[in-house]
Parts: C-alpha cells; sequence; structure tokens
C-alpha cells in the first residue's frame, strides 16, 4: 500500500462511479486546505454543464471532481473533450482513481443504478432483499450500458495518464483501497451485503476479465 501524497495545490480528482470519489475528494481537500465549491464539485456530472461554471472553478483555483463515465449527452462529451484537451494548459495537480476490482465494482455499479442509491444519504430504511428479481428487466437493460461504461471509463484514464506523462505534470493514480486507507473511516452506504444476489452472466465476466489487461493497468 503506497502512501497518498499531500499536494496543498488545486487538484481534479479523476474517477468513475463506486470508488469513494466522493470521499476520497472531500477528505483530500480537507487534509490539503484545498478550497472548494460544495455545490458545484462535480460540474461535469449534468446533463446540461455549464462551461462558464468549469471557468469560473479553474479561474479561482478551486478543486473539483470529474467523473469519466457515461458521458453519452453531447454536451457532456463536449465539456469532458474540452478539459481533458487543456490539462497542459491547468495550474492542476492531478488523482486518477480507480477501482482494481471490477466485479465488485460492477456489482455495486448495477445495484445502486437500479436502486438509485449512490450515497449512505440515498439507502431508504427499507430492505433491499430481493431487488435483482424486483429489477430484473432494467438490470438486464443496463448491462450493456454498464460494461460500454467500464471500457469508457479505462479508455479515458488512459488518455489523461498519458497527458500527464507526455508534459511532466504532477499526479497521483490510486486504487479504491488505497483510497479508503486514506479517508480513514467508513464511507460506504452499507449495501454491500445485497450485491451477491446479482449474478453476472458469465459472458459479462468474461468481458470484465479481459479488461484487466488494460493498458491503463500497465502505465
Amino acid at each position: 500500500m503506497k502512501n497518498i501524497k499531500n499536494y496543498n495545490d488545486p487538484f481534479i480528482l479523476w474517477a468513475g462511479p463506486r470508488t469513494a470519489s466522493t470521499a476520497l475528494f472531500y477528505s483530500y481537500a480537507e487534509n490539503n486546505n484545498c478550497p472548494i465549491l460544495e455545490a458545484s464539485h462535480e460540474p461535469i456530472n449534468k446533463k446540461w454543464p455549464n462551461p462558464n461554471e468549469l471557468d469560473i472553478l479553474i479561474n479561482q483555483g478551486l478543486s473539483f471532481k470529474c467523473m469519466m463515465y457515461g458521458y453519452f449527452h453531447y454536451a457532456q462529451k463536449r465539456v469532458l473533450k474540452k478539459l481533458i484537451s487543456d490539462i497542459p494548459n491547468l495550474d492542476y495537480r492531478h488523482i486518477v482513481l480507480y477501482r482494481k476490482n471490477l466485479l465488485d465494482r460492477f456489482k455495486s455499479n448495477v445495484f445502486s443504478i437500479a436502486n438509485n442509491v449512490w450515497t449512505l444519504e440515498h439507502v431508504d430504511k427499507k430492505t433491499y432483499e430481493g431487488w435483482t428479481k424486483k429489477y430484473k428487466e432494467e438490470i438486464n437493460e443496463k448491462l450493456e450500458c454498464c460494461l460500454r461504461e467500464e471500457t469508457q471509463l479505462l479508455d479515458n484514464s488512459l488518455e489523461i495518464i498519458k497527458i500527464l506523462n507526455e508534459h511532466n505534470i504532477p499526479y497521483q493514480k490510486i486504487e479504491f483501497e488505497e483510497a479508503c486507507t486514506y479517508i480513514g473511516k467508513d464511507t460506504s452506504q452499507n449495501t454491500s451485503h445485497y450485491y451477491d444476489e446479482f449474478e453476472i452472466p458469465d459472458e459479462t465476466k468474461k468481458l470484465l476479465k479481459s479488461l484487466e489487461d488494460h493498458e491503463f493497468y500497465r502505465m
């Protein structure tokens, strides 16, 4: 387990879902006294992101988080593409967060999508037992989309790492378990005991397994 460096400079956290990204973002910002704007800490994670809002954050040197998956809406793709291309011109440090165990992340992601539960605040007091039967059709419809997001996330992460390396820009590549250790407390939504109700189809498992050889992991 490597030690996570404290930059004490504005940073961009690049991440995908189910990686403890929100908890890491707030913990890292607090530990490094990095100013943030809580209402806009994910400026691209909107159907119609406002490029001006992103410019304001950057001009003020505010740290923020950028989710790198699921941007199939044209406006989101455009803003994300511009942000990535602008990396060499930004006076920011960078953190690229990932989760090596793709099967665990996939199960967690499918559960969250099916039940619309993304943080502890979203968790209902009701039980989620039987959720795979209740949302069977929705889950089947989302499987292909989730697989597409897995590939998209790794491709985008690789592109960012290559840009950072090419321009000698300081960055850290942090794995989920390392992030949890850094955060130092349980920030989970306490729903992991429901995930095993979802049996990942064999073909999907094979595709996820093949992503373990993605170039991102060798960078």
